[in-house]
């Protein structure tokens, strides 16, 4: 074992005070069902659906829990960019409410059936949403204005089932899903797009086996992320114009119910792992994936996928634990690492250990987990990687707020199939720091 910096730490930091972990959070607590959470874009609150299909708010800290909407048949919602409400389908009704109170506004009367809202653009303007005609028995994509204006079917079809309608970041290209309307687990194509459903070309070369779902765009209209099968477990790929998927996650472990975090450089999901269920992240790239309920000996089961906010720190997700009924939950992005692309024997890698000015910052590798997680006192955070198989593989300290290293994989065909453990220390003294998650690489 090469270390010459975690032994130094264990010693110089024995008398000092323990952190708290970074925890998952319970933000509801009422003996109801909570699902669908969606948390509002500047992720001050968290929005579900509650018991008879009735939209409420919590906010992000939790506290009470605030009906904004009961209806009957109240469907798919949506939050307002400027996180001021939701917007929401109750029946055929397009319709508004505040988080601020009142009752909500009936925006628009929408024609046909099977109506779900997907997007709405940044600008708080357009909403883009998909419904089934019934008249020409064609199913559509549509755009209405967020003041129940200009309602405008952009594509058609008679033959597939069409919904995932996803804006890309720069709003001049949307991506959707179209499935062959007769057959439940028929294959199933992406298509991209203009923002006005013109000049649509198939993502995926056509419809794909798998079961592809929850698609995002993860850059400017090229590539999108998703959920599929690698053999008989859901795993992630990502999706490039005319290219085959390539997953970034695979093996025996289920990855699913995928989502992009806004400012595009994560993907949030529900990760089984060694040590149980819960959600996690990885590098829109690809790369380490880091579960964000580590250092928890829980499992949270989803009912659907996470939801980042805006500034891709807070994640809120519904989930049950130990049979209970689903609760929301919150956890925080912790100047994780990033590890990144995916890793391929043969390639390159690249390491990004946020700092501060102030931190000094040191990368372990493992070829492990440790037995047992545990704690350093005066350091937040768990040392969890196995310390009888690493090595040190940087220390350093930076001015442009994150340590960056790029180096070689070996091209050695054993490494294939196998996971590379990487966790960060950052320290400003001896006797205080914080250890990252732990970013876990597959090689491919």
């Amino acid at each position: 074992m090469k270390n010459s910096i975690l032994p130094v730490v264990v010693l110089a930091c024995s008398a000092a005070t323990l952190c708290a972990q970074r925890s998952v959070m319970q933000l509801t607590t009422m003996a109801q069902v909570h699902q669908d959470a969606k948390i509002s874009p500047d992720g001050g609150r968290v929005a579900f659906r509650g018991s008879g299909g009735s939209i409420s708010v919590v906010d992000w800290l939790g506290g009470a829990e605030v009906p904004i909407a009961v209806g009957i048949n109240i469907g798919s919602f949506l939050w307002s960019p400027r996180s001021s409400g939701v917007y929401f389908v109750e029946n055929n009704s397009l319709r508004f409410a505040s988080v601020a109170g009142g009752s909500p506004t009936t925006l628009a009367i929408l024609p046909g059936n099977q109506v779900q809202l997907w997007c709405v653009d940044s600008a708080d303007f357009t909403v883009y949403g998909t419904r089934f005609e019934p008249t020409n028995n064609w199913y559509t994509v549509f755009t209405i204005n967020t003041t129940g204006a200009g309602f405008r079917d952009i594509v058609t079809d008679p033959n597939n089932f069409l919904d995932e309608v996803r804006l890309d970041p720069t709003e001049t290209r949307i991506v959707y899903r179209a499935q062959f309307a007769g057959l439940p687990f028929a294959d199933r194509d992406y298509i991209s797009a203009n923002v006005d459903g013109t000049m649509g070309v198939s993502l995926t070369g056509g419809p794909i086996p798998g079961n592809p779902e929850f698609a995002d765009w993860v850059d400017g209209g090229t590539t999108i992320a998703l959920t599929m099968l690698s053999g008989a477990r859901p795993h992630i790929a990502r999706v490039s114009t005319g290219l085959a998927p390539q997953f970034v996650t695979d093996g025996s472990q289920v990855r699913r119910r995928t989502v992009v975090s806004p400012d595009r450089r994560w993907i949030a999901f529900e990760a089984q792992w060694e040590r149980g269920l819960g959600p996690a992240v990885i590098p829109s790239e690809g790369g380490g994936l880091v579960v964000l309920s580590q250092e928890d000996d829980v499992n949270y089961i989803m009912q659907a996928p996470p939801s980042v906010s805006e500034d891709g720190n807070r994640i809120a997700f519904s989930a049950s634990v130990s049979g209970g009924l689903t609760q929301v939950y919150g956890v925080e992005l912790d100047r994780e690492l990033r590890i990144f692309p995916r890793v391929e024997r043969g390639g390159v890698v690249t390491v990004e250990l946020p700092v501060t000015t102030s931190e000094i910052g040191a990368l372990f590798v493992s070829g492990g987990l440790g037995a047992t997680p545990f704690p350093f006192p005066g350091y937040s955070g768990e040392f969890a990687i196995n310390p009888f198989v690493m090595f040190t593989l940087f220390a350093a300290s930076s001015t442009t707020g994150a340590i960056t290293v790029s180096f070689p994989v070996p091209n050695a065909p054993a490494l294939v199939g196998g996971s590379v453990y990487f966790q960060g220390l950052r320290f400003v003294s001896l006797n205080r720091g914080d250890f990252t998650r732990v970013a876990e690489a597959l090689v491919f």
